[in-house]
């Protein structure tokens, strides 16, 4: 896929069909029935929030990679399985059962992600206990969860042009109770979501 742009904000997203700009190439489509707010569409993510909500969205990226201690964790295979033991085994997070899911007409796995009492506060300006857990080869920084955040991760194996990724959408929730009334916003977007790719690593 061409790296066309490092970041590109959407000026709207109208109702009905959406085919994004830059994000996995600009092949990627979604069906809006409801409004929500343009974040991003690059090369690297494509990110809306629910209408009303200025801090917490949901977003679809690729070939993210762990960090640890704000460093790249390289050894962790960019698969499902790679992903959830990988977070697993983190002692900074607790981690939901891992469920089946689908992103559009994918196989998908899906678990929630919260602070552990064992995370401390990585970076000394947040208020709050926070650990940065992701990044991407397309951006120079991390990713992160904060104090009550609860994320729901959404991992599905997939081919593209002959070459295994993995596909990776972030649900992002203030707390549980926040999570559990976005959750069915989110699901409803994911059924119309279609990608040029097959099933499997």
């Amino acid at each position: 896929m061409p790296e066309c742009t490092s970041g590109r904000v959407v000026p709207d997203i109208p109702l009905g069909a959406y085919q994004t700009a830059w994000f996995f190439g600009g092949y990627m489509t979604l069906a809006f029935d409801s409004v929500w707010t343009p974040v991003e569409d690059s090369a690297g993510e494509f990110k809306v929030r629910p209408e009303g909500d200025d801090e917490y969205g949901v977003s679809f990226s690729l070939d993210n990679y762990p960090v640890r201690d704000g460093k790249k964790v390289a050894d962790v295979p960019r698969t499902v399985a790679g992903w959830v033991r990988w977070h697993e085994r983190d002692p900074r997070l607790i981690v939901s059962e891992p469920r089946t899911a689908r992103i559009g007409p994918l196989r998908a796995t899906a678990f929630d992600v919260r602070l552990s009492r064992k995370a401390g506060k990585e970076d000394p300006g947040c208020p709050a206990a926070c650990a940065d857990l992701w990044g991407n080869d397309k951006f120079d920084h991390a990713n992160g969860i904060l104090g009550d955040d609860v994320y729901r991760l959404y991992l599905a194996d997939v081919r593209y042009s002959g070459s295994p990724h993995l596909l990776i959408v972030n649900v992002e929730g203030r707390d549980a109770a926040h999570l559990a009334r976005f959750a069915p916003q989110v699901e409803h977007l994911l059924k119309g979501v279609t990608l040029p790719v097959a099933h499997g690593g």
